[in-house]
């Protein structure tokens, strides 16, 4: 008799274990945030700063207000905006590559004033203005401008030789040349435009000349 007691009272003490167990644990849900109402002005604020991280040039031209099922917007707020913005600097590339060099300079020259220090929209204009005898001067100009804000660059170095020869002022041109090979290595073009430079310079009659403008 006490074996059976004793057999019934485990079965028992089981039976209560693993309907404890048994029972799932109550997890709560996590509420949706409400969303948050901003102005159109803070919207632009923090959608501007995230387009100069895509374009450092990026221009704004349209903001809008969008109506969602759970934003109707109010009081001039809304939940969702959408602005888009354009990159005078990336219409210039494509303009540039589509051999229309009055657009693509038109381009680049808003993208310097957009950000007078983009080393590469001086850079871009250069090429652009280079591709017209006439608009040399601005080549010049803008090519020094990209060498003035980012000296060892190379690229812009060995362009600004290019560009001030195409100009015939050749003695900068190969001061020009001479700071790329210096900071970007040695370059087999680059030589050899410092070599028909430096040939074209001694052999000028300017070249040629003695003190007092005598020939020596």
């Amino acid at each position: 008799m006490k074996k059976l007691l004793m057999a019934m009272l485990a079965l028992v003490m089981m039976a209560g274990c693993s309907s404890e167990t048994s029972k799932p644990a109550q997890v709560e849900k996590p509420q949706p945030k409400p969303a948050e109402f901003v102005t159109g002005r803070a919207a632009f604020q923090k959608l501007f700063i995230a387009a100069r991280g895509w374009a450092r040039d990026a221009q704004p031209y349209r903001l809008e207000s969008m109506i969602t099922d759970d934003s109707k917007g109010k009081e001039g707020k809304s939940a969702v905006w959408r602005a888009s913005f354009g990159s005078p600097l990336q219409r210039g590339v494509k303009a540039y590559k589509e051999k229309n060099y009055l657009e693509a300079a038109s381009n680049f020259d808003l993208a310097t004033q957009t950000d007078p220090r983009n080393a590469q929209a001086w850079h871009h204009m250069a090429q652009a203005c280079s591709q017209n005898r006439t608009w040399l001067p601005r080549a010049v100009a803008a090519i020094e401008r990209a060498c003035a804000l980012e000296p060892m660059n190379a690229t812009y170095l060995k362009q600004a030789g290019r560009i001030l020869a195409l100009a015939g002022q050749t003695e900068p041109a190969i001061l020009y040349y001479r700071k790329a090979i210096q900071w970007g290595g040695d370059d087999d073009m680059v030589r050899q435009a410092l070599e028909e430079l430096t040939r074209a310079s001694t052999s000028s009659p300017a070249a040629r000349r003695g003190l007092f403008g005598k020939a020596g």
